[in-house]
Parts: C-alpha cells; sequence; structure tokens
C-alpha cells in the first residue's frame, strides 16, 4: 500500500494535452511522450481518423491536412501498459420503451458517489437521480427511445468489474453502402468494448459482438468510420482511484470553485451542465478551479479527478544483499492526501507538511509518524 511521505508517483494510463494553433497552419504538434497506438487526436474537438495524422515516433504527431489559425488540437494518450492499470468500471445501457417508467434495476450494487449517469451523451447531476441498492430512479422527462447510460466505477457484486484491463483500439473505414461486419485484430469481450461510428457512441443494441466478429445492427454508409475502443486483461495493476465533485453557480460573478481535495490538471475532467470543457476553458492550481469565462447562476460544475496508488509490493521494503529490513519515505509532503476509510497509515519521521498541503485522517483511520 502506499505511505505518507513516499506518495508514489502518478501512473495512469491516460494524458491529455491541448494545442491551439497561433501561425497561420500548423501541421506538427510535440508531445510529452505516448505509446505509439494508444493515442487519439481530436481537432475543435472532433475526433479525427487514424488516416487523418502520423503518430508513429513517440512523441510528435503530424497532421496530413494542417490546421489554421485558432483551431484547437487536443491529444489523449495512454501509456504503454508494463504493469496496467486495475480498472473497477461496469457499464449498463437502458432503452426507455415506456416513459411511465422511472426506475430501472442495475446489474451491479453501485456506489453513487463513483457511478456516473449520462442522459443521451450528456452527464446528468446527482440531483437528476437517485441509486437505492441496486435501483436507480430517474427525476428528468424521458422520451421514447432515450438512452440511459450507467457507468458504474466501483460494484460490491459486479461481475468483472475487479479486472485488471488494458485498452486497444482499433479503427475501419467502410468500404461500401451494404457493410456490417468487420473482424478485429484481438479477440474482444462485449462488456469491455464501446463502439463509435463517425464519433458517436452506439448504444449496445446497436451491435453484436460474437469472438472478434462485429456485426452491426444497421448498414453503415460509405466512408463512414468504426472506431472499436476493447479493453483486455493484464495480470499486474495499478489501482485508480476517482473522485467526483458537484457545484450549484450561485451568482454570475463565480468562477472560483474549491475541490475537498488536491487534483492534477493532467488527470481532472471539468463538465459544465454535462459538456466536458476543454483544458483552455479554465485553470487548475492545487485544490483551485477556475473558469475563464464565468458561467450563469444555477449551471452545474462537475469536477472528476483521478489518482493513482501504486501496490505494496512496488513500494516495499529495502536492505542490503537479499535483506528486506528498511523503509524510507521522503521528509516533506508536498501533495495533500487523505487516508482511506477504515485504513491506518504509517509515516518513519519527522516529516514537514508543505505550506497549503492538507492530510485528512477519516473517522475510523490512523495516521501514526514513528
Amino acid at each position: 500500500m502506499p505511505y505518507i511521505g513516499n506518495v508514489p508517483v502518478l501512473k495512469t494510463t491516460e494524458n491529455r494535452e491541448e494545442h491551439v494553433v497561433t501561425s497561420n497552419t500548423q501541421s506538427t504538434f510535440g508531445s510529452s511522450g505516448y505509446a505509439i497506438g494508444f493515442i487519439t487526436v481530436y481537432k475543435n474537438g472532433v475526433r479525427l481518423a487514424l488516416e487523418d495524422y502520423t503518430a508513429t515516433d513517440g512523441s510528435t504527431i503530424v497532421l496530413n491536412s494542417p490546421a489554421e489559425k485558432g483551431d484547437s488540437i487536443a491529444f489523449e494518450y495512454r501509456n504503454e501498459l508494463t504493469q496496467g492499470i486495475e480498472v473497477f468500471e461496469a457499464t449498463q445501457e437502458i432503452l426507455v420503451t415506456n416513459t411511465g417508467i422511472t426506475s430501472y434495476d442495475l446489474n451491479t450494487n453501485p456506489v453513487a458517489d463513483f457511478t456516473h449517469v449520462y442522459y443521451n451523451g450528456v452527464l446528468l447531476h446527482s440531483s437528476d437521480y437517485s441509486i437505492n441498492g441496486k435501483v436507480l430512479t430517474l427525476s428528468v422527462t424521458l422520451a421514447l427511445n432515450d438512452v440511459i447510460t450507467v457507468v458504474m466505477k466501483k460494484g460490491t457484486d459486479a461481475v468483472g468489474i475487479e479486472n485488471s484491463v488494458a485498452e486497444v483500439r482499433e479503427e475501419f473505414t467502410i468500404v461500401s453502402n451494404t457493410q456490417n461486419t468487420f473482424t478485429t485484430t484481438n479477440d474482444i469481450t462485449s462488456s469491455l468494448t464501446d463502439l463509435y461510428l463517425n464519433g458517436i457512441k452506439l448504444s449496445v443494441s446497436d451491435y453484436t459482438i460474437l469472438n472478434r466478429t462485429i456485426t452491426l445492427t444497421e448498414n453503415a454508409v460509405l466512408n463512414d468510420l468504426l472506431a472499436v475502443v476493447s479493453k483486455t486483461a493484464v495480470t499486474s495493476a495499478h489501482q485508480i482511484i476517482e473522485n467526483r465533485q458537484e457545484f450549484i453557480v450561485s451568482s454570475l460573478q463565480e468562477k472560483t470553485f474549491t475541490s475537498s481535495q488536491y487534483i492534477t490538471p493532467s488527470h481532472t475532467d471539468i463538465f459544465l451542465n454535462g459538456i466536458r470543457l476543454n483544458n483552455a476553458d479554465y485553470t487548475i492550481n492545487n485544490r483551485t478551479v477556475t473558469l475563464i469565462n464565468a458561467p450563469n447562476q444555477a449551471d452545474i460544475l462537475v469536477i472528476i479527478s483521478r489518482n493513482s496508488l501504486t501496490d505494496a509490493a512496488k513500494v516495499g521494503s529495502t536492505g542490503g544483499g537479499t535483506d528486506n529490513i528498511f523503509w524510507e519515505n521522503d521528509t516533506t509532503i508536498n501533495s495533500s492526501y487523505t487516508i482511506q476509510t477504515n485504513k491506518n497509515a504509517l509515516t518513519a519521521g519527522p516529516v514537514t507538511v508543505a505550506n497549503g498541503v492538507i492530510v485528512t485522517v477519516p473517522d475510523g483511520s490512523t495516521w501514526t509518524v514513528v
């Protein structure tokens, strides 16, 4: 387990960078480093096809058609998985077939704070629904054929949630108006695969998966782009902890929001009224999020941040020869940290807590400095 004073380096597999074009045209963009085959590129919020760019050296991305001044180019990339990411996630889609029904049974017993509910692709505010055991109850007005997507980050008895997974992406360009079958390079699992047609996420009712074969319910159109995002199991992992906080804007001048925990910009998503903001729309300083443009009163701001915990075996004790005797930790705490509920933490002192840094010890937990 991680311990205070030796907080592990963040090792989430996904990072995001954004560039705004300042010259008349620009084709080449640098990144801080990506694993080849694990990068997605967006231009002005539109996901580009693999054929629209070249990303083959791990450090630069070259667009086939130059971007123009003022364009926003964003990269989402994942580190090569030598140890992997332990993902606690299950997704369930609900198709509205009766507008009079507002309560739905879930496949697992989710934790409300670690569950996201999307209404036709828009992230809902927690006041728009309630979760009681395995029952989801919506308070929004539903229409026939609406799609409710429930993403459960943690569950007490969800089959397949507690698996270590790595992400792989494949893209297919539709070559005829009658094409509806596609074969992937790797084995894929239905419950761990997302499909996007021209950048729009498909409902699970829009396709079937059998081994490596994907069959669309309706034929795609010539030159459409089908993207397959699949997750596969790995054996050793880091655990990703995700936190979600929501704020209701109380005044027209309110632009600053304070998180209850320290957040890292590269591992944080900000949503305003369910729409994900670009990095240029806000700044993050320690626990403070500041919007560039003030939102409207009663708007909903959601902060979703991720942290990574290192496995105990990786942090373990050291010593001379084959001895494992000494636990070593840093002498200054530079990042705020919350000890897990019902867990105890041990630090070799003395230690200094940096200015502005907070160590939170919840009820049922103990922090001991020796």
